[in-house]
């Protein structure tokens, strides 16, 4: 499987650098460039995502970040914006001494953008939006298409649709369980399209952009069922007092504090989304965490590329694995209780068919 992840705006080379030298294989961004920001500012986002900091703004910015991520790709978000006629084809810009009505159509805003971005050496899309995708797939018929975790893929057939519009990739909500995850994956098996899946990192569907009050505001919220962790250390660092890191009233345990700084885990589900046939796993954390979370990722993948028992002996392959992988996240009350898990029905799974 290969690691896919997310960059913040505030990335360069050597941070590109130093994930790849961690094991990260494929790069995401949001790009928006000074020709739509200052016309349409960031909360008319092209990527769902409203804060500068969490945008590359400047082309030789993302083409610093793409020359330093290869030979890995880079793919760049957009989604519904590029619907609207006048943002993705602008308006009629008359010709001198031409009749009215007689001109030409001036590119808008958001194809600015996308040239741009496959200018700086970008190589993939991920959209949000099927219309996106057969639109840019008629357009662009050599770009890889990526549809993203807001899409809405959440079965098969939605996948076999979006293939026929150009899709090569699904990725996969977060907040699917493992079940259809799988059932979805056997159907898809052998139609040649790549499958992601969340892995670790952004805890809730609401940091998908949708959304920020219920976390902003330090209520839990009616997906995860517990404060956010990115509110929790940003308020840490703001000198507040701290938001209960497991639940309401629940103290932290030693080496949990660690272990929620990296959001959601997906850790001990690889050998199970390998088995099941995802393709890539996705750790979106644009932040610091980046860095954690991919060496141990990394490490898990290496522990099931090995093929050997890694627990105790007698036991299968694939329970050592998880039980490792539990062992490197280093916090057992939330892994025994299926907590911030991305798939907590596999806390007690057996071994999965292969």
């Amino acid at each position: 499987m290969r690691v896919v992840v997310g960059l913040p705006g505030s990335s360069d080379g050597a941070y590109v650098e130093a994930l790849k030298s961690a094991g990260a294989d494929e790069f995401f961004l949001g790009y928006v460039p000074a020709s739509w920001h200052r016309r349409l500012g960031f909360e008319v986002s092209p990527n769902r995502r409203y804060r500068r900091g969490q945008q590359v703004t400047d082309a030789g910015r993302l083409a610093e970040l793409c020359a330093a991520a290869a030979p890995c790709p880079v793919s760049v978000t957009f989604n519904e914006h590029f619907l609207t006629s006048r943002s993705w084809l602008g308006e009629d810009v008359p010709q001198d001494g031409a009749d009215s009505g007689a001109g030409t159509i001036s590119p808008g805003p958001a194809r600015i953008l996308f040239e741009e971005a496959l200018a700086a050496g970008v190589r993939a899309a991920i959209v949000a939006s099927p219309a996106v995708a057969g639109l840019l797939s008629k357009e662009y018929p050599q770009l890889s298409i990526h549809m993203s975790g807001d899409g809405g893929a959440y079965n098969a057939a939605a996948c076999r649709m979006l293939g026929e519009l150009g899709v090569r990739r699904v990725i996969f909500p977060r907040e699917l369980p493992f079940g259809d995850l799988a059932a979805t994956a056997s159907i898809v098996a052998g139609t040649g399209m790549e499958l992601e899946a969340f892995v670790m990192g952004e805890p809730c569907v609401y940091d998908g952009a949708r959304c920020f009050t219920e976390h902003g505001y330090g209520f839990s919220c009616d997906f995860c069922n517990h404060h956010s962790v990115r509110h929790i250390t940003e308020r840490g660092r703001e000198g507040a007092t701290a938001l209960p890191s497991a639940g309401p009233g629940e103290a932290r345990m030693p080496g949990e504090a660690d272990a929620l700084r990296l959001g959601k885990c997906g850790l001990c589900a690889l050998p199970y989304l390998s088995c099941a046939g995802v393709t890539h796993v996705k750790v979106p954390g644009r932040a610091s965490v980046a860095l954690p979370a991919v060496r141990m990722v990394r490490a898990v993948l290496a522990l099931m590329g090995r093929g050997e028992k890694v627990g105790d002996v007698g036991e299968s392959s694939i329970v050592g694995v998880q039980r490792a992988a539990r062992t490197l996240l280093g916090a057992p009350r939330l892994c025994r209780e299926g907590r911030f898990c991305y798939f907590p029905e596999l806390v007690n799974a057996k071994e999965p068919d292969r």
